[in-house]
Order: C-alpha cells, then structure tokens, then sequence
C-alpha cells in the first residue's frame, strides 16, 4: 500500500521526467493496473498538475507537467521555499 501522496509523487516524477507518457507507460513502470493508471492522470489532469492532449484518432492521451504539477512536486519533495525572506 501506498501512503498519502506518496503515489501522487511518483506519477509527477515520471511525467516530468518522460513528457508525453500514455496511461499504458505509466501502469508499466509503477506496476499499475491501466484503469488505474488512467483515473489517475485524468484526476491530476482535473487538478491542473497534468496537461493532457490527443496523440492520434484512436483516442490515445499523451501528459504533460503543468507549473503547478512542478510547483506540486517540488512541495511534495519538501524543497519548495516557504517564500519568506530572511533578514
């Protein structure tokens, strides 16, 4: 079992390392069932994190990291600033 975010994480490494992923990469290299893969890139997709687009006719999705999905993931690895300034 997966913690929380924990999954969320993987799939916006993956994606951000391999722009244009289909749903059938993604359930290959996390071992997910397809459905699965594809609820959850359509769910990032509906958060703003992904952007996805047609590949061809047959209906095939290709994913993108949007900002916010690199501004996500930099929080999720706890490398994102707090946004104060130091004095």
């Amino acid at each position: 079992m997966v913690g929380y975010n924990e999954r969320k994480l993987q799939v916006l490494e993956y994606v951000e390392k391999c722009p244009g992923t289909t749903s059938s990469e993604l359930a290959l290299e996390l071992n997910l069932e397809i459905h699965n893969a594809r609820t959850l890139l359509k769910k990032y997709s509906r958060q703003g994190l992904l952007s996805r687009s047609r590949a061809d006719a047959c209906g095939t999705w290709v994913h993108k990291i949007t900002e916010k999905g690199l501004r996500r993931l930099s929080y999720l690895k706890g490398t994102e600033s707090s946004g104060l300034v130091e004095e």
